[in-house]
């Protein structure tokens, strides 16, 4: 397609599925997805790239900061997406703006950088052989239903985060070097999900791998997010929000740490910023590997419970490109 911004304004704003073939290209962005049943099918996660580098704490066209989630490259708000067979980047020089903050506490910053952005409302989204590049906040997954395979996501920091649920199946997590001196490199994941909701993220038969420059011992698995939100009588961290994410006969490099959860902040009623432990959320491992996996146990975290080892996978009905 030479114009893809063309072909997704034709998008039916019925449920009639809508896809779109992507060539041998890098097609800068930002995008978003805002009709129903929209598929993008490209030739390949290292010849077919969407691409852009906003963060969170540039400035909009009304002077106002992007945020984390409108700093995503592609951000879908429709239901029944699927992506196939490409790459979406976010290209923001991550590592050296670290640099140049010379220590500054990360959460402050601004620097979180999404690839993709799946909102509440995109629920039922499938990727096969999709890449996500990025370093602090890959992957914002909002909506249920999602899933993941043999796809690679690849950051630093709260890689797959947010209060959706997404299956993980014979996919690659990868763990990327950044600039920093405290012990710990990096983190996984950063679930916020509902505690109505059973699951949050699962990995299942996935590998997590790390670039050249990821320390042994150095990346936890997950930590629990709080988000802030605006409640009648002010603004805190959800009380609801108890995260949920589960790694099931997954393989592990020597970078993930043997005490594999880590603790979150977040600020409560009265403002006193508190921590999350990890005993508080919804953890669990079971058949892990490797050189990293052969160190943790099966076991899960005190507020886990067996639903979320043993929920059901979605299925995968992403179309198959032209052979």
């Amino acid at each position: 397609m030479a114009d893809l911004d063309a072909a997704l304004a034709l998008a039916p704003a019925d449920a009639s599925r809508w896809c779109i073939g992507i060539g041998d290209d890098s097609w800068p962005g930002p995008r978003a997805i805002t009709r129903p049943n929209v598929s993008l099918v490209g030739i390949g996660s290292d010849r077919t790239r969407l691409h852009a580098s906003r963060h969170a704490g540039a400035l909009d066209a009304d002077g106002r900061p992007f945020g984390t989630a409108g700093s995503a490259t592609l951000a879908v708000f429709a239901p029944g997406f699927s992506a196939e067979a490409l790459a979406i980047e976010n290209r923001f020089d991550y590592p050296g703006a670290l640099a140049a903050l010379a220590g500054d506490p990360i959460g402050a910053n601004g620097l979180q950088a999404v690839a993709l952005r799946l909102d509440a409302d995109a629920q039922g989204a499938r990727f096969r052989d999709v890449a996500l590049w990025g370093h602090q906040d890959t992957l914002l997954v909002d909506a249920v239903d999602v899933r993941f395979d043999h796809c690679l996501v690849a950051g630093s920091v709260d890689v797959v985060f947010g209060a959706g649920e997404a299956w993980f199946e014979d996919s690659r997590l990868l763990s990327r070097a950044r600039p920093t001196r405290e012990p710990l490199h990096g983190i996984v994941c950063a679930p916020s999900t509902p505690i109505t909701r059973e699951r949050g993220f699962v990995f299942r038969h996935c590998r997590f791998e790390r670039e050249a420059g990821v320390p042994d011992g150095s990346v936890a698995l997950a930590r629990p997010w709080r988000p802030t939100r605006r409640f009648p009588d002010g603004e805190y961290g959800d009380p609801a929000a108890v995260g949920a994410a589960c790694f099931l006969d997954v393989w592990m490099d020597a970078h993930i740490a043997g005490a594999p959860w880590a603790p979150m902040g977040y600020r409560t009623p009265d403002g006193t910023r508190v921590t999350l432990e990890p005993h508080e959320a919804r953890f669990a491992i079971r058949g892990a590997h490797g050189p990293g996996g052969a160190r943790l146990r099966d076991g899960f975290s005190a507020a886990a419970d067996d639903a979320g080892a043993g929920a059901s996978a979605p299925s995968s009905p992403c179309p198959s490109r032209p052979r």
